[in-house]
């Protein structure tokens, strides 16, 4: 994790913060909501643009929706997603609702 003071935004201070459940995440939708960093859906295994892996076998997208609170250096799960989804460009906040851009679902 990055911090920058706010008198010099050229001064990142890094830190290892602890590892987030499950697996990896690849073109999951990334965003803050609220205090938090949200992670929603994404897969384990990278792939092109046609949802194929680069290792030949088709990603499986999965459901997961992760928060992350950097205050507290401390993970947290919410409900999965209804249905599992990966290739996201972001994710946001409005009318107190959480929105999900781009996606792909299996297959």
């Amino acid at each position: 994790m990055g911090r920058l003071p706010a008198d010099d935004l050229t001064d990142v201070s890094w830190a290892l913060i602890s590892p987030h459940p499950g697996p990896p995440l690849y073109r999951a939708a990334s965003g803050a909501i609220g205090d938090y960093a949200t992670f929603v859906g994404g897969t384990d295994n990278p792939y092109n643009y046609s949802g194929i892996g680069y290792d030949g076998v088709p990603s499986e997208p999965n459901r997961q929706i992760l928060t992350y609170a950097p205050d507290l250096d401390l993970w947290g799960e919410l409900p999965p997603l209804p249905v599992a989804t990966m290739d996201h460009r972001n994710v946001g906040l409005a009318g107190g609702q959480v929105f999900v851009a781009g996606g792909m679902l299996k297959g």
